[in-house]
């Protein structure tokens, strides 16, 4: 997140101005905020890597979008990508917080693993936000991405002030130190459950999240994965290359289902899981709790 990408890099083209990309948001005080964001997002746009590797990914610059003021609900901008020799639209859209079928839809149904070197792609980077609430994180199933509404504690400068905004109150909207106040909004494209495994609907609470967490099969996926293959494990280590759940999980208040990594990134924009909601391996790290 902190470093350059190591290998050759090159700046995409694009159709208007860039999406903002944001390492870190600091809190600052509203008169201040405003040239702050500018001033980072000039400075880490993020430009891709040739030879992609697992450890580019982790250390690419994470994208934030400032909030749109009013009734505005569009964040980014539509961004183009010249096609270089060996990328796959899995890692171009690893690279730039999209899916490898989104960045296919977007371009005619293009290869997923051999697309045409020297062609220049849409990136569709532009999102509307979904209708509702614009806090915490919300899930967008038509769309097979999240929307995190980053949460910063903007301090009261003064006696009165914290007396005014009752600070002192444990809702969502104050804490003993300040203000609750959303400045920016991160989006991850996310795999969600197959037909016969709908991600389940509803509003829930995160209750965690944990670094390589062991995977203890349910029952009923041990018995497919019995029937399947006449063969399956109790549970898998965390930290195993085969485990689905990835670097990290975040547990929620309904049993069973929780945000997480994955193991097969290919499957990020598609209909592929047990319910669960996956995300790029990296990405579950910058979502909720740290």
């Amino acid at each position: 997140m902190h470093g350059a990408v190591a290998g050759r890099r090159r700046q995409p083209s694009t159709r208007s101005l860039p999406y903002s990309a944001l390492v870190k948001y600091t809190a600052v005080k509203s008169y201040g905020w405003i040239a702050a964001l500018i001033a980072v997002v000039l400075a880490s746009l993020p430009s891709a890597a040739s030879g992609w590797e697992n450890v580019d990914f982790a250390k690419r610059a994470l994208f934030a979008y400032p909030m749109p003021k009013g009734r505005d609900n569009i964040i980014g901008n539509v961004t183009t990508y010249r096609i270089d020799k060996g990328d796959t639209l899995l890692d171009v859209g690893r690279w730039f917080g999209v899916s490898a079928k989104e960045v296919s839809d977007a371009n005619g149904g293009l290869d997923w693993w051999s697309p045409p070197a020297r062609n220049e792609i849409i990136l569709p980077t532009e999102h509307i936000l979904p209708e509702g609430a614009r806090k915490g994180i919300v899930l967008n199933i038509p769309e097979m991405r999240i929307y995190y509404y980053h949460p910063v504690v903007e301090r009261f400068t003064s006696d009165s002030e914290v007396m005014n905004r009752a600070a002192y109150r444990s809702d969502e909207g104050a804490s003993k130190h300040g203000e609750l106040i959303t400045r920016v909004v991160y989006t991850f494209p996310v795999g969600l459950g197959r037909y016969d495994w709908k991600t389940p609907v509803g509003k829930f609470t995160v209750r965690g999240k944990t670094r390589d967490p062991t995977w203890v099969l349910p029952e009923s996926i041990y018995k497919e994965h019995l029937e399947r293959d006449g063969v399956a494990p109790k549970f898998v280590k965390g930290g195993d290359p085969d485990n689905p759940l990835g670097l990290f999980r975040i547990e929620l208040t309904l049993p069973l289902y929780a945000l997480h990594g994955t193991n097969v990134p290919w499957g990020v924009g598609m209909q592929v899981s047990h319910g669960c909601v996956r995300l790029y391996p990296d990405a579950p790290r910058h979502v909720g709790p740290v």
